[in-house]
């Protein structure tokens, strides 16, 4: 899939979204006061690695279908 275009759409808005910000000293402070309230919150939570949501994921589908295989031994 080409995805060339979708890019270059995303960088020019971001673009766009950048010189608005930057062309209003109130709603750059606030984007600015924003990105640290993430990079603060980054900081101080421990998210699990892809590998790790991955595995939970694979657990829960596995203990599911146990599940619904015990059901339906029952339901004979």
């Amino acid at each position: 899939m080409d995805v060339e275009e979708l890019e270059e759409a995303a960088r020019s808005y971001e673009e766009q979204v950048s010189e608005a910000v930057a062309s209003d000293e109130e709603t750059a402070a606030y984007v600015e006061d924003l990105e640290q309230r993430v990079d603060q919150l980054e900081e101080s939570t421990d998210l699990p690695s892809g590998d790790a949501l991955a595995a939970e994921l694979t657990r829960f589908l596995r203990e599911r279908e146990e599940d619904d295989g015990e059901d339906a031994a029952r339901e004979q």
